[in-house]
């Protein structure tokens, strides 16, 4: 492992810090818990829509309480070596 990849890593307690205090709230902002809840898993090459299916997914699911998106890309930001604009 190069030493930049070693100083951007984060320790298991980072990790659990930064999920439960950033990440989860942020995620679970506005939704309502769910007798029944469902999954939607979107997967698929650069480029072939994925976004754009998982935006409609979620507007759908809105309707029914809410939803909770997962995407690495989405967290990113929280890293703190991320960098910011």
């Amino acid at each position: 492992m190069k030493d930049l990849d070693a100083a951007a890593m984060l320790s298991a307690h980072e990790k659990q810090d930064v999920l439960e205090r950033v990440l989860l709230p942020a995620a679970a902002e506005g939704t309502v818990a769910q007798r029944r809840p469902v999954v939607v898993i979107v997967g698929g090459q650069p480029g072939a829509g994925k976004t754009k299916v998982a935006d409609l997914v979620e507007a759908a699911l809105g309707q029914r309480g809410g939803a909770v998106r997962i995407g690495r890309d989405l967290y990113k930001a929280a890293h703190r070596h991320y960098p910011k604009r």
